[in-house]
């Protein structure tokens, strides 16, 4: 859903000086000025007809500068369009003006960016999505030029270009920034900040995020009304927007009384034809389509296309954003055919030729949506006719789109637009998936199974391949080394003013003036990363290319990697549907799983974990395995899985599954699958097996240890050996335990007190292959790149000693692996295609081979002893997960009757490369010394008894 914002466009208020005395330029402009005033002479408002009249004096009298006039000009282009609907006229108005003022060399660049900031608005409502950026971004370089303060409107004008892209979060940093351009000017008018609100309120509803919205629209009411008066067709909007969000709420009451009024406003003021009327009858269809009443519902389609149609023909966004709303509530009726037809008069309407002829798609975000819509209505049409034709029309048309999203991913850069794609991806390679796999089923054809696993991996995991890619060509390209140090600068400082953002709105002061002079800050840098990216893009192509390539591993590669006694399992899981991949050294399968009431299982499976219920544990982890595992289990190849969740499995300790109903109540005796199988996870399998050059570490010990102290600590605490600690014999409270026991095994270093700081962990930590870190940690659900581990506060340091996950995507920690066994650092929200958005997942994205990360709070009594036992194991040289394995079934075997419920030991998972750690086992000094010695005697001996030998 698309909502239009539409502003009345005024002087900006900077003086613009010119000499320009050209008579030619004149003449044009006076000729241009000439048919927008006739176009007012018969209808429309009178204040515009009479501004327009005393602008067109005050020129012809030498009253008027010509570069005040083109500004002025620029701006009134527009109305045509705002009061009439006449897209066209404003479009040919702003064209002409922008020819005559580019070709004099005296028009200064500030009226020119005005005028294509003009150009951009009326082309985003014409749904030209491409070109509106092409002259948003002229505008932007124009401003820069003109050394002036870039005005509110442009960044309103920019971000309605990216809510039109549906990249809203980085739409909503425009519209921010307008906010605080506003703040900045000198007595701004008050209804720009209308403008402002209206924006961030439109951008948070196609979010979903309605009660944030209904905030700032009320806001709007409570500062307009007054203003502006309650019936203004200005203010209308806002009550047009009031009622979509309603709508989403299921608050249909209130969303009728919101629509009537806004409708009765419209009709008023515009009458019919005007797009304005059209959005309202458009949002009537949202309003009966919500309630499933689809034929009144299609009767407000269809009269707001008939609107659109006579205001635009049939060549624009706004009919194609109507086509593409008919078509889903088609689908919704099962309609699939006919729903198709108008996904494809969609794609149609955005298909245009420019001026040479060449043919492009104006609106690549509504292209995107159709395509994919089209595909799955054709798989959906497929399922109710059995036909070949639509099978394979959907496997056409998803490796169409395939190609659009490999496309489009090189223009998200916001973390909160990637995941918002992420989940549509997920959805659309589901599709794309399943339509291969319906076609394997019939032929039993290896190479759609294959073409299958491909979608599956291409549906995981984008944004860490992305980061992990990103690495790689950094590393092989040979890019100047001043470009890649100012990308990483960029990146520390925008982690830097993140953290500072989130700092200052967790403090309970909330100094406002602090807030927006680091949100300041962080939209400079965020400026100064598009300007690289688009530089880098320009002048190293091959660059770009691979950065972006989305390239993902195929099944022979996986078969190759996998060890001889491996089993990698692949869920991919989609509202209630599940399938499996089973893949092992010589064999590969898929299967189909019944799991009805998957989600509801495995919240009920967590709950009887954490309020340790016995007999519920029993129930459903019993349940889970007969749906998850048994179906596959005479699959399964050796005593090793891997496992590849997806969606609400992520939340599944699969180790924890129970392959009998078991009798006994007693946790020792029941027939864990961890008795049976060593048990990793991953990501994805591209992600698992991405060929990485490992940056040598330069080995200080085997672990860098950090524990954290809740006080804030100035001095008296240090730094120890582990093998200092692994002799002492102090009785250590929590954490301190915790690390004492891994000192009995490892060596290496031990920061707590005043020197388990965060500036000593970024300092320390690239020089050791193990981090442990016992540590604190926060899960922010809502906002996971603000979840956070805790170090020691300290008054003498320059961090803020909080480790956010936005601050680890900035560092390399390229460590063999990193045990987080503070509370919850394997847990948080599950992004579909992504996993779990957790700490340990910033952890990856830092270039770590694996995490031992907790899915649950940890009971400290037990984490010691399971640390130990686990860093024993390693030691021994076995895999990761084996090693984890181990030391849960030693556990499970000493503990006492009231320590073996799951709760106390199942916490831990493994996540990421399951490789054994290659420990310096070299020997002791004075083991060569005795070796030197004794080769010297012998050498001795012999070379005596040579010379006693006769010749």
């Amino acid at each position: 859903m698309r909502i239009f914002l539409l502003t009345v466009m005024c002087c900006l208020g900077f003086t613009l000086i010119a000499h320009s005395q050209q008579s030619d330029t004149q003449e044009k402009v006076s000729a241009i000025a000439d048919r927008l005033i006739q176009k007012f002479k018969t209808s429309g408002p009178k204040e515009v007809f009479n501004a327009l009249q005393t602008d067109r004096t005050a020129f012809r009298e030498g009253k008027l500068e010509l570069n005040d006039y083109i500004f002025k000009l620029g701006n009134g282009s527009i109305e045509p369009f705002f009061y009439h609907g006449d897209f066209y006229g404003s479009e040919k108005l702003l064209l002409e003006l922008l020819s005559v003022s580019e070709a004099d060399t005296t028009v200064p660049p500030a009226v020119l960016a005005e005028l294509n900031r003009s150009m951009s608005v009326i082309l985003v409502e014409k749904g030209d999505i491409r070109k509106a950026l092409v002259f948003i971004n002229k505008a932007e370089q124009q401003y820069k030029q003109a050394s002036v303060e870039i005005p509110h409107m442009f960044y309103i004008s920019t971000g309605n270009v990216y809510v039109n892209l549906d990249l809203t979060a980085k739409a909503r940093e425009y519209f921010e920034e307008s906010l605080r351009a506003l703040q900045r000017a000198e007595n701004p008018e008050g209804y720009r900040f209308l403008i402002s609100y209206y924006s961030i309120a439109n951008s948070l509803v196609i979010d979903n995020k309605n009660d944030e919205a209904l905030e700032y629209l009320n806001k709007i009411l409570v500062m307009g009304i007054p203003m502006m008066g309650e019936d203004n067709a200005d203010l209308a909007q806002t009550y047009e927007l009031m009622s979509v969000a309603y709508i989403k709420k299921r608050a249909f009451d209130k969303a009728k009384h919101y629509l009537e009024k806004t409708k009765k406003i419209y009709l008023n003021a515009f009458g019919e034809i005007h797009n304005r009327t059209a959005h309202i009858f458009g949002f009537f269809g949202e309003f009966y389509a919500a309630q499933e009443e689809y034929e009144k519902a299609h009767s407000f389609y269809l009269r707001r296309a008939a609107i659109e149609k006579e205001l635009y023909g049939e060549k624009s966004g706004a009919i194609a954003s109507t086509y593409q709303i008919i078509g889903d509530k088609l689908r919704k009726q099962k309609k699939y055919e006919l729903a198709g037809t108008y996904y494809k008069n969609a794609i149609e309407a955005i298909t245009i030729a420019d001026f040479d002829g060449n043919i492009y798609t104006s609106d690549i975000g509504m292209y995107f949506l159709n395509s994919s819509d089209l595909a799955a209505s054709y798989l959906e049409s497929f399922r109710n006719s059995n036909t070949l034709k639509d099978l394979k029309l959907a496997q056409f048309q998803y490796k169409k789109v395939d190609s659009i999203i490999d496309n489009f991913r090189q223009n998200i850069h916001n973390s909160n637009d990637k995941i918002s794609y992420s989940r549509k991806y997920h959805r659309i390679y589901f599709g794309a998936m399943e339509s291969f796999l319906i076609e394997y089923e019939k032929t039993k054809n290896p190479l759609t199974l294959e073409k299958a696993l491909e979608f599956s991996e291409k549906s995981r995991a984008t944004m860490l391949r992305q980061a992990l890619q990103e690495s790689e060509v950094n590393k092989f390209l040979n890019l100047p080394q001043e470009v890649i140090a100012m990308e990483k600068e960029l990146a520390i400082d925008r982690a830097y003013y993140q953290s500072g953002l989130a700092n200052a709105k967790a403090s309970k002061s909330k100094d406002s003036v602090e807030i927006t002079e680091i949100q300041n800050r962080l939209f400079r840098v965020n400026r100064k990363q598009d300007s690289l990216r688009n530089t880098l893009k320009q002048q190293y192509p091959n660059y770009h290319v691979l950065k972006y390539k989305n390239k993902v591993i195929d099944l022979k590669e996986i078969q190759k990697n996998l060890k001889p006694k491996t089993t990698l399992l692949e869920y991919h899981y989609l509202k209630g549907i599940s399938y499996v991949f089973i893949i092992s050294k010589d064999n590969s399968f898929v299967y189909k799983l019944n799991v009805p009431n998957l989600e509801d299982d495995i919240e009920a499976f967590q709950s009887s974990i954490l309020n340790k219920e016995i007999g519920l544990f029993k129930e459903k982890s019993h349940k889970l395995y007969q749906e998850l595992i048994a179906p596959i289990a005479n699959r399964l190849n050796g005593e090793e899985l891997i496992i590849i969740p997806d969606g609400p499995l992520w939340n599944i300790n699969f180790d924890l599954l129970l392959r009998r109903a078991d009798v006994s109540n007693n946790p020792k005796d029941f027939s864990y699958l961890l008795r049976d199988f060593v048990i990793g996870y991953a990501n994805s399998a591209t992600a698992l097996f991405a060929t990485k050059s490992q940056e040598r570490i330069t080995n200080n010990g085997e672990c860098l240890a950090f524990s954290f102290s809740g006080q804030e600590v100035t001095e008296g605490e240090n730094m120890l050996r582990l093998s200092v600690l692994r002799n002492s014999n102090v009785d250590l409270p929590g954490t301190r335990k915790e690390i004492s026991q891994i000192a009995k095994v490892l060596d290496g270093d031990y920061f707590y007190g005043a020197l388990a700081s965060e500036e000593n962990f970024k300092m320390h930590a690239l020089n050791y292959p193990i981090l442990h870190l016992a540590l604190h940690g926060e899960v922010n659900s809502e906002k996971p790149n603000d979840s956070r581990l805790f170090f020691t506060n300290t008054k003498r340091n320059i961090e803020d000693n909080y480790l956010y996950a936005h601050e680890l995507f900035a560092l390399n920690l390229p460590a063999e692996l990193a045990v987080l066994s503070a509370c919850n650092t394997g847990s948080g929200k599950i992004a579909s295609g992504e996993g779990i958005m957790s700490l340990g997942n910033a952890f990856q994205y830092a270039g770590t081979k694996s995490l031992l990360l907790s899915k649950w709070e940890l009971a400290d009594g037990a984490a010691p002893e399971l640390m130990e036992q686990f860093y024993r194991n390693l030691k021994k040289g076995v895999s990761k997960a084996k090693a984890l394995q181990q030391a849960k079934l030693s556990y499970l075997e000493g503990a006492s009757i009231n320590r073996v419920n799951p709760f106390y030991w199942g916490s831990f998972y493994l996540l990421g490369d399951n490789t054994s750690i290659a420990f310096n086992t070299s020997k002791k000094p004075w083991f060569f010394i005795l070796g030197g010695l004794i080769l010297l005697l012998v050498c001795w001996f012999g070379y005596n008894k040579f010379k006693k030998k006769p010749n």
